[in-house]
């Protein structure tokens, strides 16, 4: 089975997504892991897999564990390459023949990976043009290559300026008697979990209880 795969020279761990997993059926061990980005966590892991990853050039493979995840990046390129002008490239076998157009990336090899594959053989022209690397699963490319995407947005002046004004900042010292004590409640009460979660408790007000009164009973009664 054919799936798109991706290799990051910064990933410390080899991954696939949930869609993918599925598909092999292959059989998936637990594990409690939660994968950070780039200043950000991608989220929790939903098992570890051992996969076979083989060329279509050949009869070299190798097998890696990988960690099943929801999703891992968006469509890659982000839209259709024009690859007429790279005439260094029309012979070669590549990794990825249909690079050029964008799709889904179901595995992202980790860099322990990429120094598995890595072969003697380097192609590059200008410098927007992509860099080809031989590897034992074929060339792969990387580099700069010069797009153009233009997003044009109309909006009237009057409600740019409604939009300012409703995302002004508050000043701290204008806070209410309500707001600070909201704020003093989540300062004494947030905590973080093992899983990187954050929980905190409600934030009601100081005579609510006694207002209310109880209403369990009454709330017990309308559920059944």
């Amino acid at each position: 089975m054919e799936i798109p795969e991706f290799t990051d020279q910064g990933s410390q761990v080899s991954l696939i997504n949930e869609n993918a997993s599925q598909r092999l059926r292959l059989p998936r061990r637990k594990v409690n892991a939660v994968v950070s980005g780039v200043g950000t966590a991608l989220g929790n892991c939903k098992g570890l897999i051992t996969i076979e990853c083989k060329s279509i050039h050949s009869d070299f493979a190798f097998e890696t564990e990988a960690l099943v995840m929801k999703k891992l990046i968006n469509n890659l390129p982000n839209s259709t390459l024009q690859s007429t002008t790279w005439d260094y490239l029309q012979n070669l076998k590549l990794a990825d023949p249909e690079y050029n157009v964008p799709g889904p990336i179901d595995i992202l090899l980790s860099a322990d990976i990429y120094s598995k594959i890595i072969d003697e053989g380097v192609l590059r022209r200008h410098p927007n043009s992509p860099v080809a690397q031989l590897t034992k699963l074929g060339w792969i490319l990387s580099g700069n290559v010069k797009t153009l995407n233009c997003l044009v947005t109309l909006n009237e002046l009057d409600t740019l300026t409604k939009f300012w004004k409703t995302e002004d900042i508050t000043n701290q010292d204008q806070l209410t008697d309500t707001e600070n004590f909201c704020e003093q409640r989540y300062k004494e009460t947030t905590e973080r979990l093992t899983t990187g979660q954050y929980v905190v408790k409600m934030p009601l007000k100081r005579d609510i209880a006694e207002k209310l009164g109880k209403t369990k009973p009454q709330a017990i009664a309308q559920f059944m």
